[in-house]
């Protein structure tokens, strides 16, 4: 099975390294192919075609050094790439949606929303593994009156 390729994109290195130790730890499935704290840097990798026809996701923060991470997306084609925005700033979330993110996390970012998101990107993408998920039966409770 191919693994999901990211790139992670904060202008906190400390974000970034916690990010990647996340996806490391818990998950096998997806793999890091860049990680920028810098908006310039990661345009130029976006930029080169080949780059971007091997992504699966983005993982971008909203406040960067230059500008946000809507001119990122801005600059790029993404229509293949699920977005994920990891962010401090709920402000961004219905300008998000216009965006067609796959997911908007909050910082601090807890393992199990981001196991989730990686579960939503695997079924979008197809490469998801059987044993990835598994599902709790839905409880039908009466409601109370």
């Amino acid at each position: 099975m191919k693994k999901l390729k990211s790139i992670l994109i904060d202008d906190e290195p400390k974000n970034l390294e916690l990010l990647s130790y996340y996806l490391e730890k818990y998950s096998t499935d997806t793999e890091i192919v860049g990680s920028f704290s810098e908006k310039r840097a990661a345009l130029e990798y976006l930029d080169n075609e080949d780059n971007l026809s091997e992504l699966d996701i983005i993982f971008l923060d909203m406040i960067l050094d230059e500008g946000t991470g809507f001119d990122i997306l801005d600059n790029i084609d993404y229509s293949d790439i699920h977005i994920v925005i990891c962010t401090a700033h709920d402000e961004f979330a219905l300008k998000a949606i216009q965006y067609e993110v796959v997911d908007y996390l909050m910082k601090p970012i807890e393992i199990q929303d981001l196991q989730n998101t990686l579960i939503k990107s695997e079924k979008k993408t197809g490469k998801m593994k059987s044993h990835s998920m598994t599902l709790v039966p839905f409880q039908n409770f009466p409601m109370p009156i």
